[in-house]
């Protein structure tokens, strides 16, 4: 009798800014729920023992690595983690042939200007490396814009009360990068706070509609 197992791709999701002790544990709970409500595997990225203190760059080539050792069928970010996700996509050559699902979860498109860093540095302090790297005029932002390699991949946009109120709205800076890809899905979720997004039972429905048609099985004997 022959015997077939079903192996399910997995998903990774890529955290946003951990400052705290708590902000790990948070984003532990984020890929808790993911798992369970989509149904998958989720692996976390893990951005070691001093994330804040981490450079964005240095980030996205460790991503890269455990993306080619996992073969993930779709990548979530959040907030930070979309920079590190775009960033990485530059070194995916085989990006330019497999369109992978990617859902981008409230980040920082064109970085953070200046006046609204300084306005929440207790949040985001200056000292801190991967801070300098989300600065609107920082190199790491600069290039990341100019060498942007996005436009080949399924996208899923989300946005919430960040992109909605004036004092935060410049933040998400408009949808920068994705207004160039006609394919790029944005849904906006005005009354969900940004660091609820990833667990809000509505925001993953609508992660579930769009992965879907994206979801495959690989059947091994």
């Amino acid at each position: 009798m022959q015997l077939w197992v079903i192996k399910l791709k997995k998903i990774l999701f890529v955290a946003g800014f951990l400052k705290e002790k708590k902000d790990v544990e948070r984003s532990e709970k984020y890929r808790s729920v993911l798992e369970r409500e989509l149904g998958r595997s989720v692996i976390l990225f893990n951005y070691g023992d001093e994330p804040s203190e981490r450079d964005l760059h240095q980030s996205a080539w460790e991503l890269w690595s455990l993306y080619n050792e996992v073969k993930p069928c779709a990548i979530i970010a959040h907030s930070m983690g979309t920079l590190v996700v775009r960033d990485m996509l530059k070194f995916v050559t085989c990006f330019n042939e497999t369109r992978i699902p990617i859902i981008f979860i409230e980040g920082p498109n064109n970085g953070i200007p200046l006046w609204k860093m300084i306005l929440t540095s207790y949040h985001f302090p200056l000292t801190r490396k991967c801070v300098r790297n989300m600065w609107r005029g920082s190199i790491f932002m600069k290039n990341l814009i100019l060498r942007d390699d996005i436009s080949n991949n399924n996208i899923l946009e989300i946005q919430g009360s960040f992109a909605q109120w004036w004092l935060t709205k410049s933040f998400i800076a408009g949808r920068g990068i994705f207004e160039k890809i006609p394919e790029s899905k944005l849904v906006i979720f005005p009354e969900v706070d940004h660091r609820d997004l990833p667990a809000n039972r509505e925001v993953i429905m609508e992660i579930q509609k769009f992965l879907t048609p994206y979801l495959p099985t690989v059947t091994t004997k």
